[in-house]
């Protein structure tokens, strides 16, 4: 097991393992953007390749395969990848957890609420004097 060219998936992704004959064939894989939420490659390969970063994979991690959803799989127990098939592609790995819109919602609500009770306080005093 060489370590650059392999990685540790779950059974769920044993339904395509790549033969050893096909992980030498030419391959390219470049960085087009990388950000903390968004990470975009460009990739060229003539055989069906596990694309593995070395994020954490965690829920709310989206990928997708020239703006097509792909599956997503934890590789090495910890990290990200997607089986990406032939030719000249763009991957994209996108981080948007529910749990972020959630906490956005909660707090749009809050702050409603807070502008609603200040508008309330406001004429409530304003009519006192």
């Amino acid at each position: 097991m060489s370590w650059p060219d392999s990685a540790v998936l779950p059974r769920r992704s044993a339904d395509r393992r790549v033969p050893q004959h096909e992980r030498a064939a030419a391959r390219h894989l470049a960085f087009t953007r990388y950000s903390n939420e968004h990470v975009e490659l460009s990739a060229i390969t003539p055989i069906t390749a596990y694309v593995v970063l070395s994020d954490v994979f965690y829920p709310g991690s989206i990928a997708a395969i020239d703006d097509q959803p792909a599956q997503l799989y934890p590789a090495n127990f910890a990290f990200r990848a997607v089986l990406v098939p032939p030719g000249e592609h763009r991957v994209t790995f996108t981080f948007e957890p529910v749990t972020w819109r959630v906490g956005v919602a909660i707090s749009v609500m809050v702050l409603l609420g807070l502008i609603g009770f200040s508008a309330i306080a406001w004429r409530w005093r304003r009519r006192r004097r």
